[in-house]
């Protein structure tokens, strides 16, 4: 009879291939986390632009805006403004290096019907004989472009144009007219379209009235206007001056912008890419919204295939070749594991009667020598072990030895050298400490020791010596130091109230004969001078007023060490005081196109506690000090945040070239300029040393972070409520 004999089933075998499901599924797991971070970082990047986008298109119109208001300045300042008069002020606008995108700058008079030919004629009779308002036909009220500069073959096209004459024209005229306000117009076709490739346009208007007449109601609105200084725009040339410096720095989204909130293609002003305009194709799409006076742009910001294959990759593949990798070596250790089990067995046995064989060796070693006494202890100094020769030599059982700590044996005779095995030390550890002799005095004792290797073994030798003569001479001399110290200190805090007092004493003497000196020179520049006297009394008077800066500074500098410096606390509106400082600055950022971004007031409003003229010429300072030092066309932000309950951070970031750890350790000192080497940058090396003293008078914090090549963010902290 035959019995087959089925193999046992052997469940460990399995568990290599479980391990291998396992980490190949926690690996997929991570993989696809990391794959998603990289997609949230896009999405971030992505929204990021966008914001931009909307940012810059906001900010060029504003600018604009700002050309009108000078415009209509301009009329009401004069009696009565000529055609050169007014292209003089668009020409010192210079709006194709300012202003890019903008077409010109004009005025459309209101003309009544009734006096329609009297003005005809009298354009006419200025030299342009074949002047007239266009397009023909009778009504009611005429309006006319008689200023349109520069008076280029473009913009004369709209030389007489009738532009309430258009409904949409008319209709943001109307507006204009009757809120007295900025306003932007629908989609047009400009008149001074002259290409193949037409434009859509747009134009921006305001009104300008009779000059000291009552304007506060609609009603009386309607009968004082003068007409409408406006500003046309092709929306191409618009939008290229907007993404400009944008561009260069790489933009890889699309940009389709609307009139009005919906979306069709009677509406579309400006197509980026001159896309088919299906958004559903993108992967990241946001539509913002720009109003002024109350119409509408819709701003449709969306990805292409470049932008969304910039995705970073790098940790989703290293995540998972890094997965892969586990993977195979925990499941080749698995698979060692379980199937060399008897192995580990043996090996482990046979490892098991080496280490019972040393231990014997060691301990026939350590109890048998007579000559060598030993004890065995940690860092801590708890004694673990002690053979025989150590019981004798210090008159302790081996048993009380091990309940010990070295500290606690106080019959160690001085200068004697003793062997102490101890593994986990270091080699020339050096310590101080107090023993206890035998006959109850207390010795200070300096503690040396080293390693050595013997028979095989590492051995600490020790040598004590008695400090305690020298340990009492030393107390002796530090309470004399102390003494000396405290008289010394005092001296000195004498002579530097005296140096505050010469200063602040020095500062009145010499700011009388500045004064007298700026008077003089202010008085010769009145004079007839040559170009070369007048260049000399201009560099007296830039000079005398530097001069006079820095008698000022030294003289805050001087009251606030003197400590006479009287501060009054209030509660100030911190959102008022920074838009207050960045109006002061704005001049200062024309020249090197500095760009100032406030975002103090996002998210919350609050008031500090400080004194409102000593905080603002510390944010004045360090305003001014971003501005000087940045990079052309970089930019200065304002932010906040609240950092305890009644305690606030305002940060000014900058994109200059940053510092160098080196120079961080000079800030806040009197007289260093950091950038000395920049001589065109005014300065005196004080301003940074006041603003840290004011702060902390104010009990506030100053400090800088910085990154050289990126950057520095300056910081204050002030109490706040």
């Amino acid at each position: 009879m035959n019995v087959s004999i089925k193999p046992k089933f052997n469940a460990i075998g399995l568990l290599p291939v479980l391990v291998l499901g396992l980490c190949l599924g926690c690996s997929y797991y991570l993989w696809d986390l990391a794959y998603q971070l990289a997609k949230k970082e896009q999405q971030q990047q992505f929204d990021a632009q966008a914001s931009e986008v909307e940012i810059l298109i906001k900010q060029r119109l504003q600018a604009y805006s700002q050309v009108l208001h000078g415009g209509r300045a301009l009329f009401i300042a004069s009696n009565e403004v000529s055609r050169e008069e007014f292209k003089n002020y668009v020409s010192e606008l210079d709006v194709e290096q300012i202003y890019p995108g903008i077409q010109g700058v004009g005025f459309a008079k209101l003309i009544p019907a009734s006096e329609k030919e009297t003005h005809i004629a009298q354009i006419q009779a200025e030299g342009f004989a074949n002047y007239t308002i266009h397009p023909a036909g009778e009504r009611s009220i005429y309006s006319s472009i008689v200023f349109i500069e520069p008076f280029n073959q473009r913009n004369q096209r709209a030389f007489g144009f009738d532009m309430y004459s258009e409904p949409v024209r008319r209709a943001a005229m109307d507006k204009a007219w009757y809120e007295n306000k900025i306003v932007l117009s629908g989609k047009v076709k400009l008149v001074q379209e002259i290409e193949p490739n037409v434009q859509a346009g747009f134009l921006i208007y305001l009104p300008l009235y009779r000059k000291n007449t009552e304007i506060s109601k609609p009603a009386l609105r309607h009968k004082q206007l003068l007409g409408w200084v406006y500003a046309p725009f092709r929306m191409n040339d618009f939008m290229r001056a907007v993404l400009k410096d944008r561009q260069k720095r790489g933009f890889n989204l699309d940009i389709d912008v609307y009139d009005g909130t919906k979306v069709s293609t009677q509406g579309l002003l400006y197509n980026h890419n001159n896309d088919d305009l299906d958004y559903t194709k993108s992967a990241f799409v946001r539509v913002k919204y720009i109003e002024m006076a109350g119409h509408f742009w819709s701003i449709y910001i969306h990805s292409h295939s470049v932008f969304e294959s910039s995705i970073n990759l790098n940790h989703p593949y290293l995540t998972a070749f890094i997965g892969f990798a586990m993977t195979e070596m925990l499941t080749m250790i698995t698979w060692m594991l379980v199937n060399g089990r008897q192995r580990a067995l043996k090996l482990a046995t046979k490892m098991n009667a080496q280490l019972l064989e040393r231990e014997t060796r060691y301990r026939q070693m350590f109890e048998g020598s007579c000559s060598m006494a030993v004890l065995i202890a940690p860092e801590t100094g708890n004694i673990v072990d002690a053979n025989p020769a150590a019981s004798d030599f210090w008159g302790y059982s081996v048993a009380e030895l091990r309940r010990m700590n070295i500290s606690d044996i106080h019959t160690l005779p001085l200068d004697k050298i003793l062997p102490i095995l101890n593994v986990t030390l270091k080699q020339n550890l050096h310590l101080e400490t107090q023993h206890r002799l035998s006959n109850g005095d207390i010795k200070e004792i300096e503690f040396y020791s080293n390693v050595i290797v013997y028979e095989g073994k590492m051995v600490i030798y020790a040598i004590l010596h008695d400090i305690t003569e020298r340990k009492q001479q030393e107390q002796e001399i530090k309470r004399l130091s102390e003494s000396e110290l405290n008289k010394a200190k005092l001296e000195a805090e004498k002579a530097n109230r005296a140096k505050s007092e010469f200063l602040s004493q020095m500062s009145h003497e010499l700011r009388t004969p500045m004064n007298a000196v700026l008077g003089f020179a202010q008085l010769l520049a009145l004079d007839k001078l040559t170009e070369d006297q007048g260049e000399s009394v201009q560099h007296i008077i830039t000079a005398g007023h530097h001069l006079m800066d820095l008698i000022n500074q030294v003289l805050d500098l001087a009251r606030i060490e003197a400590e006479k410096l009287e501060l009054n606390l209030e509660e100030i509106s911190l959102t008022f005081l920074i838009q207050n400082c960045l109006s002061l600055m704005q001049p200062l950022t024309v020249k090197n196109q500095i760009k100032l971004i406030d975002n103090s007031s996002m998210g919350f409003q609050r008031f500090v506690i400080v004194d409102k003229l000593r905080f603002k010429q510390v944010l004045l300072n360090l305003i001014s000090n971003a501005i000087k030092y940045n990079r052309t066309a970089g930019s200065v932000t304002i932010s906040t945040a609240l950092i305890q309950p009644q305690r606030l951070r305002i940060s000014i970031t900058d994109t200059g070239n940053g510092l160098s750890k080196a120079q961080l350790a000079k800030l806040f000192h009197p007289f260093e300029r950091l950038t000395a080497k920049n001589s065109h940058i005014e300065g005196t090396g004080i301003g940074l040393c006041i603003s840290k003293k004011l702060t902390e008078a104010m009990d506030g914090r100053i400090g800088v972070e910085s990154v050289e090549g990126e950057g520095s963010c300056f910081w204050i902290e002030i109490p706040c409520l």
